[in-house]
């Protein structure tokens, strides 16, 4: 006859020890810690990007604007020289009005002040505008005098 201890129910029982779960925390922490950062830096520089696709967006209503009504359009980049801006206009040379104004985030910052004039044969002048974030990542949004534009991360 086999002896059956009174203890066996302690040995069968399967799981993991609490020092296995704090060792498996830990380690999800530290990994947490290092992946974060990173995933900051990529939520900003999308974010960069999509205002930069909304800022052409813009030039090319402005330059349908001034194709379908046969007049020059501006757009207005940073009306003070001396320091970053976060807001552009849309304006009509003609009429003196402003058709639109973009309020960007407070975190994205257009250096650098310029006008771009858009014509009524579709074309406007060659220029880049620089669009920076908080952490220093920088996109251009350059216009060709052909009428085209083009977002990059390399300087013209």
């Amino acid at each position: 006859m086999a002896v059956v201890s009174k203890f066996n129910f302690l040995k069968k029982q399967e799981g993991f020890t609490l020092t296995e779960m704090l060792l498996v925390l830990v380690i999800l922490g530290i990994l947490a810690a290092l992946i974060f950062p990173d995933a900051y830096s990529i939520i900003n520089n999308h974010k960069l990007q999509s205002i930069a696709k909304e800022l052409v967006s813009d030039m090319r209503k402005t330059q349908q604007l001034a194709i379908s009504k046969e007049r020059p359009f501006r757009m207005i980049f940073n009306d003070s020289a001396s320091s970053p801006s976060n807001t552009y206009y849309i304006k009509d040379i003609n009429k003196n009005e402003t058709i639109k104004e973009v309020q960007l985030p407070s975190d994205i910052s257009i250096y650098l002040s310029k006008i771009i004039e858009f014509y009524p044969d579709g074309t406007t002048q060659n220029d880049t505008i620089t669009l920076q974030n908080e952490n220093n990542q920088t996109l251009f949004v350059v216009s060709y005098m052909t009428g085209r534009f083009r977002i990059t991360d390399i300087e013209p």
